[in-house]
């Protein structure tokens, strides 16, 4: 999106800082003008998006990043600019993210887009951690659990494997793989 609007784009570059390295997201120059350095975080909704949008954007405002992003944008130290484009899981984005993102050229429609992706890559993640199991199969029978209540089992019982309640002996000749979770 920023490259469309005239940007040069330097994505994760690694800084070299006395606080060790630093790698912000994007850095958007516009050569001999401007620099600015952002980086993305997504929070649970019980967080504060301002407070966290402000720690994110203090973490990477620093002399040696303001010295790194003026001397790759051939630009004056007092042009470079720091913010964090900061979500939370439900996909409501900081008013000042939204400002600095709309001062690159972004549209509100561009910020609608980002918001349904971070909800939709969010659902993404759960559904995947959700339906993550391992299967155990025994000659014809297919035995699944889930990883996490298979743990708590055998945490209960530590003389044997213990899936849904019952007993998976190690000696018969299976194979294990990962697959999606039959109805529990």
């Amino acid at each position: 999106m920023l490259e469309k609007r005239g940007y040069e784009v330097r994505v994760q570059p690694i800084i070299q800082t006395d606080a060790g390295i630093r790698k912000p997201n994007i850095l958007a120059i516009i050569p001999g003008v401007s620099a600015t350095v952002m980086d993305v975080t997504i929070i649970t909704d019980s967080l504060d998006l301002r407070t966290s949008h402000e720690l994110k954007r203090q973490y990477y405002d620093t002399q040696s990043i303001h010295e790194y992003a003026s001397r790759h944008a051939g630009c004056a130290d007092s042009e470079v600019e720091f913010s964090s484009v900061t979500f939370n899981w439900l996909g409501a984005l900081c008013k000042q993210s939204a400002k600095a993102l709309l001062g690159l050229g972004l549209s509100k429609n561009n910020l609608k887009l980002l918001s349904i992706s971070i909800v939709e890559r969010g659902y993404q993640t759960w559904q995947y951690t959700r339906k993550a199991t391992v299967r155990y199969r025994e000659s014809s029978t297919d035995i699944v659990a889930s990883r996490t209540l298979s743990k708590r089992c055998h945490r209960a019982n530590q003389d044997q494997d213990v899936v849904l309640g019952r007993p998976a002996h190690s000696h018969l000749g299976s194979e294990w793989m990962f697959s999606p979770i039959v109805s529990l």
